[in-house]
């Protein structure tokens, strides 16, 4: 009985889950610009959404990405980090000049691109999100967080022809199938136009 409840209960967890990420709302070009005609540049908001535009970084990987990060990888300034979901993989990405810029605002101070009130640290990866939410509505955006701003990361390298293994190595995926959602969509609608394509060129209807 015990073990029927806790595998009943996973699923439900589970579906719960997936229902969730189908509701969160991708990022689109015009958002993003919305976002940072609010929050403008050195701010702490502009800060945080340029962190998650240029890395495609979780939320709890924004309570500590920061200076000890940085590297230089065969003369390129780069990011290296092992994002804090149990079982990522390491990601290394090139320091882009926006994310290089907006890192060296006078906000950030020590260590870490992005801090609370006080120059500290936020305390979790849920109290970092629930201010990136404060700060999207404050923009007019409250259908967005910062969930979304990763997830339209994921879409544009998709759109942009990446494979599911760059996308992988991106953001920290471990396993091709996560990426794989991305890039099946986009290769399904090329596939699609494609074909269609054949078929008027054919004139096979008339």
């Amino acid at each position: 009985m015990i073990e029927a409840c806790t595998v009943e209960r996973a699923q439900f967890s589970c579906s719960a889950i997936f229902t969730w990420l189908r509701r969160v709302q991708p990022w689109k070009a015009a958002d993003v610009r919305k976002f940072f005609e609010t929050h403008k540049k050195g701010a702490t908001p502009h800060v945080a959404m340029s962190v998650l535009l240029w890395t495609g970084c979780r939320i709890e990987d924004l309570t500590m990405l920061g200076r000890r990060h940085e590297c230089t990888l065969d003369g390129i300034e780069a990011l290296r980090w092992t994002p804090l979901k149990k079982g990522s993989s390491e990601v290394t990405i090139p320091l882009l000049p926006p994310l290089k810029a907006a890192t060296r605002a006078p906000k950030v101070q020590g260590q870490i691109y992005v801090l609370a009130r006080g120059a500290k640290p936020f305390a979790s990866g849920d109290s970092m999100s629930a201010m990136f939410k404060r700060w999207c509505v404050d923009a007019g955006l409250p259908h967005l967080s910062a969930h979304g701003v990763r997830k339209g990361l994921a879409e544009l390298l998709a759109e942009l022809g990446c494979s599911q293994y760059e996308i992988m190595a991106i953001l920290g995926h471990s396993e091709a199938k996560t990426s794989e959602v991305y890039t099946r969509r986009v290769e399904r609608w090329k596939l699609a136009l494609g074909a269609m394509d054949r078929v008027n060129v054919s004139h096979a209807w008339f």
